[in-house]
């Protein structure tokens, strides 16, 4: 508590070095949030030397109790190899560990870990699996950047689409692509306007391509 009041200057005046005191007492009782704030003092060097080992240390603490931003952290600090070795399977685990809390930052970088392949195999399909759970979940912040990466991914999508169409029916109609859609059943995950706009593009425009 008294961490709290030096760190925003409630009562006192502001004063990191002092947060940092008590902080570190409550946290070497246990506490967990105060092993994460303290975590983050270290990792940011707020009211102590910046030391990524020692904040490491500390978000670790705070991780194997269950704390969602701790384990959201370690993953950062994994996939990166900050304060420690880098470990993309170990970032993975840290990152699935926060989505069990629906924890939207890690659901956003367990996409982009699919996305770019590391620790893991690419899989598009997950991919979207994770950016719509960003999206979906209460992080105005995250939502936002999900939000503009699912509609980057949707392009590109339509785009491979049109793209492979076009080598197939360069000189086809519209409504001959459709039948070959249908042929191969494939669909398409959003029916809102942005979806339907390419749809549309895709249908009418490719073929002349």
């Amino acid at each position: 508590y008294l961490g709290l009041l030096y760190t925003y200057g409630k009562g006192v005046l502001q004063d990191y070095r002092q947060a940092a005191y008590w902080y570190k007492k409550a946290a070497d009782q246990g506490v967990v949030k105060a092993q994460n704030t303290l975590g983050e003092m270290y990792y940011y060097g707020r009211g102590v030397m910046q030391d990524y080992q020692s904040a490491f240390v500390y978000y670790s603490a705070s991780a194997l109790k269950g704390d969602a931003e701790g384990q959201y952290t370690l993953g950062v600090m994994y996939e990166h190899g900050t304060g420690v070795a880098q470990d993309y399977q170990q970032a993975i685990s840290w990152y699935l560990r926060a989505t069990e809390q629906q924890y939207a930052s890690a659901q956003y970088n367990l996409a982009m870990m699919y996305y770019n392949g590391r620790g893991v195999s690419k899989d598009m399909s997950k991919v979207k699996h994770w950016i719509r759970q960003a999206y979906e979940g209460n992080d105005v912040k995250i939502s936002k950047i999900a939000g503009d990466a699912w509609s980057a991914l949707e392009l590109w999508q339509y785009w491979q689409l049109r793209t492979r169409l076009n080598s197939q029916f360069s000189t086809l109609f519209p409504f001959k692509i459709i039948a070959y859609l249908h042929s191969k059943s494939i669909s398409f995950v959003e029916t809102d306007a942005k979806a339907l706009f390419w749809l549309s593009f895709i249908m009418h425009y490719s073929y002349r391509l």
